[in-house]
């Protein structure tokens, strides 16, 4: 995951099972180590097509101060045939939906 918020870079990552509780662990310890964000400064979230992600986000953070892309693969059984992006809260510009470092950093 990747989470960004103007000019500063925040990573964050946790080893596990990605259930619920593991994931609102993570976004909670986000949520608690950095200053709110608002209105005029979202945080902006990229991740893959796992609801827990959009569950958290919304528990620990305002919608209104959250930009919050998703790159979903597209699968044809498990084999993945390519992926799109969608924007899932805020306003988000596709070409900064990405979570290819983050991808490779778990491999």
């Amino acid at each position: 995951m990747c989470i960004k918020r103007e000019s500063d870079l925040f990573v964050a990552f946790s080893v596990g099972k990605w259930i619920q509780e593991v994931c609102d662990e993570l976004y909670k310890s986000i949520s608690e180590r950095i200053q709110q964000p608002t209105a005029k400064q979202k945080i902006s979230f990229c991740t893959d097509g796992n609801e827990q992600n959009r569950n958290a986000i919304e528990k620990y953070f305002n919608k209104d101060s959250v930009n919050y892309g998703q790159v979903i693969k597209d699968k044809i059984q498990q084999r993945i045939i390519g992926n799109h992006k969608r924007r899932v809260l805020g306003n988000i510009p596709y070409d900064e939906i990405k979570i290819n470092n983050i991808d490779g950093f778990c491999s």
